[in-house]
C-alpha cells in the first residue's frame, strides 16, 4: 500500500515551505499546514474528528488570511486531477453514471486522448485521477493566474464534455483554490459505512510539461483509424490544397474577379484532383455569372491535355502571385498539387511548427511558444505514431539555424535550406492621436522629479520607437507599495504588446535556467530584496550585452538575445547594492504618498480609450537627447542607494575623495598614504586598514593603480591616480612627482604626509 507520506511527498517535493489547507465541512474549519507535515497531520487530524477531510491540491506562499483561501491567494500548481464519482466495490453511483470498474474508467478516460495519470485515489465513493507537473507552475502575476484558470477550466472541461458524449458525467473543478478529499482519511457520510480514501496508483516518473499540457488538443484515438483524406486512387485531395493552399485560396476567395489566366490555372488543378471533373466545377460555379457547364466541360479537356499541372513558377512569374514565393511550404513545392498528396497530419505538423537547431526546441508558428522534444511528442502523439521522425524526415518541414528577435522582420528571415526564426511579435494595439491626460498623470504623480520622469518617458518612447534596439542600462523603481508601479507594466504590455514584456518576481534572478527571459522587448522583475554586489554584477551582462548564453532544462547552452529594456522595483532603498562607479541602473524615487482606491480604479478604467493616445504620444515623443548606449544618469536616490553600498571604510574615503580633503587634493597618491591620512586625520578607529584593503576601496571608489612609477630623482613609488587616470598614467615622472610631494604644510593640506617611496 501507497502511504500517504509517499504521496504527499512526492506530489509536494518541489514546492517547499509552501502552504495547503486542510479543512472539515461540518463543522468549518481549516487548518493551514506547511506541505511537508500534511501526511501527518492528516492523521492527527482524522484521530480527533469523524468528519471527512480535505485538503487544497494547489498550495499558498503562506497560510491564507480567511477560510480556504481564494484563486488570489494561490501561488503554484503541481497539477490537475478529475474527480470521478463512484460506489461500493469501485462500482458508479447508481443513477448517476453507468456501471463501470476501475480499469473501465482508465480505458475510457484514456480513449477519450487524455494522458496516462500519474496517480489514483479511491476517495471510498470515487477516484480522483492526477496529471502531475514535471515542474510547478508559478503564479507570479495575474497574466500568471488567468493562464492557470484558464488551463485547469479547459483541461477538466474537455474531458468532462468528451466523457458527457459517452454517457458518463465527471465533476465540474476547474478552478484554483479546489479541495480534494485527503489521502490517509476517512469517507464519511450519513447512514452510510465509514471508507477510507487510499492512494490506489502512484507513478513519480509520469509527469507533465505544462506548457504541454496547456497546448495539449486531446482527441479520441481509434484502433482502426485510417489515412484521413488519402485519395484510394492516389489522385491529390482537393480539400487539403483548398485548406493548406495559397494560391487555390487566394482563387475561391476572389472567385468572381479572377482574370481568365488565374481561373484556367486554378481549374487545371481541380482537374487533376481525386474526382477532378466534378470539383472544377464546383470551383467554377463560385463564379456564377460566368459559369457555363458546356464550356467548363470543353475547358476541363483542354487544361488536361496541357503538358502537366500549373506549376509556381508560372504561378509565381507569368500569374504575378508573389504570395507563394513567401508562403513557407508553397516556397518549397513544385505545384500546387503536391499539397494534395502529402499526409494531412503530417501537413498540419510542419504547417504548425518549426524546430529551432540551436536550442533543441519546437515553435509554435502561431503563438511562439518553445516545447520540448518530449512535449510535443506528447502534444501531437495521439495523431502521429513518432511526431518527432515525421516532422524530421519531412522535406517541408522547417529546421531553423536559430531563433531570435528581430522586430520589423518576417516570420522566417533569409534564404536556403535553415532560415532564422523571428520572435518579434508587432503589437496589437493601433496608436490613435487623443487625450492621455489622465495616464500622464500617473506618471507625475508616481514620479515626482521632472528630469527623472522625462528620463523613464523617454525609455518608454524610446522601446516603442526602436524596438529592436538595445538600451543599456536598466530603470530601477523604489517606493511603497500600491502606489501603482505595476500598473506602469499593464501599460506596458498592451502598448509593447503581451508577447514583448515578460514580468517575474524577484526570487528567480539567480535561476540557472534563464531562456525564458530572452528574446523580449522588456523584462521586469518586481519586489526586488537582498540583490548583494554578486548578484548585483551578474546582471551585467544582461542589461549592457546584445546576446547572453542561456539554457533551459533539458536543453544545451544557446546565444539568445537579452532584453531590449530592463525594469526593477523594489520597496526598499538597500534592496540592491550598487558600486559607486555604477553606471547600468538609473535609481528612480516614486511616490511616498498612496491615493485611495477610486485614483486606481479610474486609472484603469482610462486605458481603454487613453492606451491608444499614450502609444500615439510615445510614438511623436522627441528622444533626440537620449542616448540608449550611455550610462544611466546619476539620480539623487542612485546617490544614496550607492552610499548604503558602501563599507563604512568605503564611505569615509568616499567624503575625502570627493571634498579633495588631505591627500586627495593631489591627483596621485600610494594606497599607504591614504590609510594614514584615514588613521590621522579622518579619525578611524577601527583596526588600521592594510595595504591591500585599501587599494580594493580606492578600486571600488574609481581610483586606478598606475604601476610603480619613478619621481624624479626621489625614488620610486607604486602610485594610484585618484582621478584623471589616463593624465597620469602618461605623465613624465617630473610631472608625477610635482604633484606628489606634499605642499602647504602649514595650510589647509597639512595632513599630508611625507613624501616616502611605498611598497604598495
Amino acid at each position: 500500500m501507497i502511504s500517504p507520506e509517499e504521496y504527499y511527498s512526492s506530489l509536494y517535493a518541489k514546492v517547499p515551505g509552501k502552504w495547503v489547507v486542510l479543512s472539515t465541512f461540518a463543522p468549518d474549519s481549516n487548518i493551514p499546514v506547511r506541505v511537508e507535515d500534511l501526511g501527518k497531520a492528516i492523521s492527527k487530524r482524522a484521530s480527533e474528528v469523524d468528519e471527512s477531510l480535505y485538503a487544497t491540491f494547489a498550495v499558498f506562499e503562506r497560510p491564507p488570511s480567511k477560510g480556504r483561501g481564494k484563486a488570489e491567494d494561490v501561488s503554484a500548481l503541481v497539477g490537475v486531477y478529475l474527480d470521478v464519482d463512484a460506489a461500493k466495490e469501485g462500482k458508479y453511483a447508481e443513477g448517476k453514471n453507468p456501471p463501470m470498474t476501475l480499469d473501465e474508467v482508465k480505458a475510457l478516460l484514456l480513449d477519450l486522448g487524455l494522458p496516462e495519470p500519474s496517480a489514483i485515489v479511491n476517495s471510498g465513493r470515487g477516484f480522483h485521477f492526477e496529471y502531475r507537473l514535471s515542474d510547478p507552475f508559478i503564479i507570479a502575476s495575474a497574466e500568471d493566474r488567468v493562464r492557470a484558470e484558464r488551463f485547469l477550466k479547459a483541461f477538466v472541461g474537455y474531458a468532462i464534455q468528451k466523457a458527457g458524449e459517452r454517457g458518463v458525467k465527471l465533476d465540474a473543478i476547474g478552478d484554483l483554490p479546489r479541495v480534494k478529499r485527503a489521502a490517509g482519511s476517512m469517507n464519511h457520510r450519513p447512514d452510510e459505512p465509514v471508507r477510507p480514501v487510499v492512494v490506489v496508483e502512484l507513478h513519480t516518473d509520469r509527469t507533465y510539461d505544462f506548457e504541454a499540457l496547456v497546448a495539449f488538443k486531446p482527441a479520441p484515438v481509434s484502433r482502426h483509424r485510417e489515412k484521413v483524406g488519402q485519395a484510394k486512387d492516389g489522385g491529390p485531395q482537393w480539400s487539403l490544397i483548398a485548406e493548406n493552399e495559397p494560391f487555390i485560396q487566394y482563387c475561391i476567395a476572389n472567385a468572381s474577379t479572377l482574370s481568365y489566366a488565374q481561373w484556367f490555372a486554378a481549374l487545371g488543378i481541380a482537374a487533376r484532383c481525386e474526382n477532378g471533373r466534378e470539383i472544377a466545377h464546383e470551383f467554377s460555379r463560385l463564379d456564377s455569372k460566368r459559369y457555363s457547364e458546356a464550356e467548363t466541360d470543353k475547358k476541363i479537356d483542354e487544361v488536361l491535355k496541357a503538358t502537366g499541372p500549373v506549376t509556381y513558377a508560372h504561378i509565381i512569374n507569368d500569374l504575378g502571385f508573389k504570395a507563394a514565393a513567401k508562403h513557407r511550404l508553397a516556397s518549397r513545392l513544385r505545384t500546387p498539387l503536391d499539397f494534395g498528396r502529402l499526409d494531412p497530419e503530417v501537413l498540419r505538423l510542419v504547417q504548425e511548427n518549426v524546430f529551432d537547431l540551436a536550442s533543441g526546441r519546437y515553435y509554435d508558428v502561431e503563438t511562439l511558444t518553445a516545447t520540448m522534444r518530449d512535449s510535443f511528442e506528447m502534444k501531437h502523439g495521439h495523431r502521429l505514431a513518432d511526431p518527432h521522425k515525421s516532422f524530421k524526415q519531412s522535406g517541408l518541414a522547417i529546421k531553423a539555424a536559430r531563433a531570435d528577435y528581430l522586430p520589423g522582420e518576417d516570420r522566417l528571415v533569409g534564404e536556403g535550406e535553415h532560415p532564422v526564426l523571428n520572435l518579434y511579435q508587432a503589437p496589437t494595439l493601433d496608436p490613435v492621436e487623443g487625450n492621455c491626460d489622465t495616464i500622464l498623470g500617473h506618471f507625475e504623480y508616481l514620479i515626482p522629479d521632472a528630469s527623472d520622469r522625462e528620463h523613464v518617458l523617454d525609455y518608454i518612447a524610446h522601446m516603442r520607437q526602436h524596438p529592436g534596439e538595445k538600451i543599456k542600462s536598466a530603470l530601477l523603481f523604489v517606493g511603497p507599495q500600491g502606489n501603482g508601479k505595476s500598473l506602469v507594466f499593464e501599460m506596458l504590455a498592451k502598448i509593447l504588446g503581451s508577447s514583448n514584456v515578460k514580468v517575474l518576481t524577484s526570487d528567480v534572478i539567480e535561476n540557472r535556467f534563464k531562456a525564458d527571459r530572452t528574446n523580449v522587448q522588456l523584462l521586469v522583475f518586481e519586489e526586488l530584496m537582498g540583490v548583494d554586489k554578486a548578484a548585483s554584477n551578474g546582471l551585467k551582462q544582461w542589461i549592457t550585452s546584445d546576446e547572453i548564453a542561456v539554457e533551459e532544462k533539458g536543453t544545451k547552452f544557446f546565444l539568445a538575445k537579452t532584453p531590449r529594456g530592463m525594469m526593477f522595483t523594489s520597496n526598499h532603498v538597500d534592496a540592491i547594492t550598487l558600486e559607486d562607479k555604477e553606471r547600468r541602473f538609473a535609481a528612480i524615487q516614486t511616490a511616498d504618498v498612496i491615493r485611495d482606491d477610486r485614483y486606481y480604479a479610474g486609472l484603469v478604467d482610462s486605458f481603454d480609450v487613453e492606451l491608444p493616445a499614450f502609444a500615439h504620444w510615445l510614438d511623436q515623443k522627441q528622444i533626440s537627447k537620449f542616448r540608449p548606449h550611455s550610462p544611466a544618469p546619476q539620480t539623487a536616490l542612485k546617490t544614496e542607494i550607492q552610499k548604503r553600498s558602501l563599507s563604512p571604510l568605503a564611505a569615509e574615503v568616499k567624503d575625502a575623495m570627493e571634498a579633495r580633503e588631505g591627500v586627495f587634493a593631489r591627483g596621485v597618491g600610494t594606497a599607504e598614504q591614504v590609510v594614514d591620512f584615514v588613521m590621522i586625520h579622518r579619525g578611524w578607529t577601527r583596526a588600521r586598514p592594510t595595504a591591500a584593503t585599501m587599494a580594493n576601496v580606492l578600486y571600488e571608489l574609481g581610483a586606478r593603480n598606475i604601476g610603480e612609477r619613478r619621481l624624479k630623482d626621489k625614488g620610486k613609488a607604486r602610485l594610484w591616480a585618484f582621478r584623471d587616470v589616463e593624465r597620469w598614467q602618461n605623465a613624465s615622472s617630473e610631472e608625477l612627482y610635482e604633484e606628489y610631494r606634499p605642499r602647504d604644510p602649514f595650510g589647509l593640506n597639512a595632513n599630508v604626509v611625507e613624501l616616502k617611496p611605498l611598497a604598495a
